[in-house]
């Protein structure tokens, strides 16, 4: 017999109530499932990036809803790693990639591709609104000094750590930085 016909004699076999529980819960809602496991509430910008995802869907903008698209695929592969990503990290790094992408397409050495270029910018300029707003210097530098203050051995390591908890969208090379120059008065 194969396993699905004895799982489906399993389930005939089973009391009426115990049929009638497994037919009436809702699918997920099981307590080993994950969704009863992270009921966290829906961030805002990506509630916003799905509803824009809809309206270019709508207005049947192909181009538009494959860059909300794969935002969203990043973020939800990026909430199965150990370590998931901020949203606002996702898309900085998205913007960035588009950028340099048309860079590369702008130098090509035997022809540049010009109509790639513009795609690519067309793009990163859909993302351009929802990026994060970045420290000023001052802000950056008072940040800082604030975690060399909490980290008790004042090393680069510990120091960014807790600067990449508190400031998820900031450039890392930019925050180092200004940490060795912390580190060094």
């Amino acid at each position: 017999m194969s396993m699905l016909r004895l799982s489906s004699l399993a389930a005939r076999a089973a009391p009426a109530w115990v049929r009638t529980l497994r037919s009436s819960a809702p699918r997920g809602s099981g307590s080993g499932s994950a969704a009863a496991a992270e009921s966290k509430p829906e961030d805002p910008l990506l509630l916003a990036i799905r509803g824009k995802m809809k309206e270019a869907m709508r207005a049947r903008n192909k181009g538009e809803a494959d860059v909300w698209r794969s935002i969203i695929g990043a973020y939800n592969q990026s909430q199965h790693l150990p370590s998931p990503q901020p949203l606002s990290r996702l898309l900085l790094s998205a913007y960035d990639q588009r950028i340099t992408s048309a860079a590369t397409y702008r130098a090509a050495t035997p022809a540049p591709r010009i109509d790639l270029a513009e795609a690519e910018e067309a793009e990163a300029q859909l993302l351009r609104p929802l990026l994060p707003k970045l420290l000023a210097d001052e802000e950056l530098k008072q940040e800082v000094a604030r975690a060399v203050q909490q980290s008790e051995g004042k090393r680069m390591g510990e120091v960014m750590k807790i600067l990449k908890e508190r400031l998820p969208a900031e450039d890392g090379k930019r925050v180092a930085g200004f940490v060795k120059e912390a580190l060094k008065a």
